[in-house]
């Protein structure tokens, strides 16, 4: 119950919460669940509910912008690395309904952007020996292609296509950042940059301004994809996407606006990218999973 509770004080915007604390708390509680038989069918609905929603957390965390002279490291639970755990499970789906290789790949990502952090704290900016790892990763996440997978979404397989748009932009971006301390130093990455917000953008609003389970979820895809946007054009539609006047907008989602506004009025040229997000977020004390 823990768990859920805290969930909701993320999904409200609480921005002091501590749901990294909780995950590492509901951990032993997890593996017990994992390894019990299987029960009835009311308690299998609710055994996969949890499972769904821990898997989700303890993914979400571990790529959360924060500071990079934050000496915390965010350890990845082994259970996520295959969601095959919420197979045969009804519930499968009210979360992670979309994009499996996706959703498989963020621990990888984030054990290398924890590597390049590393490789950084000691000096190390050039060509690193995570070069060709990178560039791997880059060359799938690229590549991915969700209509591979059998998925067991709540929404139509046209709003899935878009979240999996959204997250894959995102997590491209994310990594990009780890080994580009400066993304618009060079041209070319700065116009791929350009080019993704331009594709992200409008389907970021579509959904923001629905009422769309995803719009909640695409709030880590959308901070991202919100502060490599320079174009006020850009910055409009992600303002309004934030901003719009859905019912029953997530408090989370508008903190998420407050942190993407004060990145944009911010002239420090640090504020820009996954590591802006977290310079603003350090700047100006803003604890928030992002999840």
């Amino acid at each position: 119950m823990g768990l859920v509770a805290n969930s909701y004080k993320h999904v409200q915007g609480h921005s002091r919460g501590s749901m990294y604390h909780h995950l590492k708390a509901c951990r032993q509680y997890i593996n017990l669940l994992t390894s019990e038989p299987t029960p009835s069918n009311e308690l299998k609905h609710l055994k996969g509910f949890m499972l769904e929603l821990y898997a989700y957390h303890a993914i979400k965390i571990t790529i959360t912008p924060r500071s990079f002279l934050s000496d915390e490291v965010v350890e990845i639970d082994p259970s996520v690395y295959s969601l095959d755990i919420l197979r045969g499970y009804k519930s499968r789906g009210f979360l992670l309904g979309f994009g499996q290789g996706l959703w498989e790949m963020v621990p990888e990502i984030s054990q290398l952007v924890e590597a390049r952090r590393e490789e950084e704290k000691r000096g190390i900016i050039a060509t690193t020996a995570y070069q060709e790892q990178y560039a791997s990763l880059l060359s799938r996440l690229e590549g991915y292609n969700a209509l591979e997978e059998d998925t067991n979404g709540l929404c139509s397989h046209e709003e899935q296509a878009t979240a999996v748009m959204i997250y894959q932009h995102g997590l491209i971006v994310y990594l990009q950042s780890a080994f580009y301390p400066d993304m618009l130093a060079d041209p070319n990455l700065a116009a791929e940059i350009d080019n993704r917000v331009e594709q992200t953008m409008s389907a970021f609003y579509s959904l923001f301004v629905s009422e769309s389970p995803y719009r909640r979820m695409l709030l880590w895809p959308g901070t991202i994809m919100a502060s490599v946007a320079r174009r006020q054009e850009h910055i409009h539609v992600f303002r309004a996407g934030f901003f719009a006047r859905a019912s029953r907008t997530p408090g989370a989602v508008k903190m998420g606006a407050k942190i993407v506004e004060l990145l944009w009025s911010d002239p420090d040229p640090r504020a820009f990218g996954p590591r802006g997000v977290s310079y603003i977020m350090t700047k100006h004390d803003i604890s928030l999973s992002l999840c």
